[in-house]
Order: structure tokens, then sequence, then C-alpha cells
């Protein structure tokens, strides 16, 4: 900071923040926009899901947690009246939000063990089910014991193009960080939407089984897992 009486004039700007982005926003976006990548689903479905889930990706909505909430009920895990308390105070239906008709994913896995997905691993039904329910709440409890937790490994589209401007930012400073920059990593989970159509998915990994435990450790090859504190 220079004092010059009473006045304080801020450092100079990145004098390369304006190559920078026209870089990501008009050559690594474009470039990245037809290609396909890996994302990462984290969540916790029964068998029967997984199975609906290998041959379609359906995206976030109230119909949809609806069909799945009757199916429990069909099978006897939650009563009827469970299924009206978590419609009640599901966020889908109490608050907007940017899940509607999405698939969330992340760009880089984290491990099972990970804080930011903790909770989406140990309750069925995802934000949309859990959320709304208190911590000492019956019901959340029973949400708790159904199905078992899964990490999706999805081939995706980069057609979005907000998608595209994400994976750009994080091939940016991944690539930054080879050369031992300390940056953090933000804009890295896809929402998948249109993209939905032509996704395939690679593998569900379960708990217990095969890899699971690996991801974002030593899997897929190379990987390392980073710190919390890179999130933002």
């Amino acid at each position: 900071m220079v004092d010059d009486g009473n006045e304080y004039e801020s450092l100079l700007s990145n004098k390369y923040q304006e190559k920078y982005q026209n870089f990501i926003d008009y050559v690594l976006q474009y470039e990245l926009v037809n290609r396909h990548v890996r994302v990462w689903h984290y969540t916790k479905l029964t068998d029967e899901e997984v199975s609906i889930f290998e041959k379609q990706l359906i995206p976030a909505s109230e119909n949809h947690l609806c069909n799945r909430l009757n199916r429990l009920v069909e099978i006897g895990k939650i009563t009827e009246n469970d299924k009206n308390h978590i419609l009640d105070n599901s966020r889908y239906y109490t608050e907007p939000n940017e899940r509607l008709d999405l698939l969330w994913t992340t760009l880089i896995p984290c491990s099972a063990n990970n804080s930011r997905v903790e909770l989406l691993l140990g309750y069925w039904g995802g934000e949309g089910a859990y959320f709304g329910l208190s911590n000492s709440d019956p019901v959340r409890s029973k949400l708790k014991e159904i199905g078992r937790s899964r990490i999706c490994e999805i081939s995706v589209p980069l057609t979005e193009f907000s998608n595209a401007l994400s994976a750009a930012i994080t091939v940016a400073k991944a690539w930054a960080r080879k050369f031992g920059i300390g940056v953090s990593f933000e804009g890295s989970d896809p929402r998948l939407g249109e993209s939905l159509v032509n996704a395939k998915v690679l593998k569900i990994h379960t708990e217990g089984i095969g890899r699971f435990q690996d991801i974002g450790l030593s899997y897929p090859e190379r990987v390392e897992e980073i710190p919390n504190s890179h999130f933002q």
C-alpha cells in the first residue's frame, strides 16, 4: 500500500488477468465444449435403483422424488405418513433452488470419507429428501438405513457451455498446480441437464465392494485427494 497523505492506493491488479480470462473464455472453453469428461456423483441408492440408474440418468424433480418414495412405501421401508412428511419438508417444494431438472456432479473425485460428500453418501434421497428434516427426526434416521453408499462414475459431453467453462477453469488450475502454484479449485461441479441424454454411466461403485474406498485417493490412475482447504 502507498501512503499519500490521507489516501491509500491499492496494489496493482494482476497484469496477466485479462490474458488468462481471454484464454479461458475464447480458447480453452471452446476446445472443451465438444469433448467428453468423467464426472462423479455421490449418492445413496437401493440395489433396485442402481439397476435403473445404470440404464437411465434421471435428473432431480418433485415427481421423481415422489415416485422413489412411493416405491419405498411399497417395499415397506417407510410408511405413507413418512413419505408425506418428507415431501412436506423437501426443499424441492419449500424453496426455489437450482437442483430441479439437474443432476449435480463433480469434476474432481474425492474420497468417501471427505466431509463434502458425507451426508450425500449417508442418507438416501439426497438433499431433496433429508435436508429439510432435523437431525433428531426419526424419519431422517430411517433414510440413513435405506440403500447403500454409491459413487457413480459418469462420462458426459461438455455441450452445456457452463460446464465447459467449469472444466476449463479446473483444467487451467490443475495445470498451474503442476508448476507448484498453490491455487484453489472453484467451479468444479457440473450440473447435468440437457447433456444427460448423451451421458453414460461407466460404473457405479458400491461401499464395501471393489475400488469404492480408493476413489479420490488412488483411483482413477494417478489421482490424489485434494485437501478440503483447496475447495471454495
